[in-house]
């Protein structure tokens, strides 16, 4: 007995989730959306406190140093919250 595998062609039709999966997608990209953005404002918040309780301000600062651990987390925070924001603007 001899099998004969015969080639298929691409799909004539993409697959489209069902109207509920993607509203529930979009329901929880949306509460991403707004975490995010809650952090990024505590985070912009936090880089103003810092800035504000900082003593040797003019000084050379170690790179490990807390305040600037607290900068670049800080500035992280900033940069990918507002990524989304950036690619909507570029698709758009």
């Amino acid at each position: 007995m001899s099998a004969f595998i015969t080639a298929q062609g691409p799909p004539t039709s993409t697959w489209v989730p069902p109207d509920s999966v993607v509203s529930a997608i979009g329901e929880w990209l949306s509460f991403a959306s707004y975490i995010v953005l809650g952090l990024s404002i505590l985070a912009v918040i936090i880089f103003g406190a810092i800035m504000v309780l900082d003593r040797d301000r003019g000084e050379p600062v170690s790179a490990i140093a807390p305040a600037v651990r607290a900068f670049q987390i800080a500035l992280g925070v900033m940069v990918i919250s507002s990524a989304s924001s950036l690619a909507a603007w570029l698709a758009s």
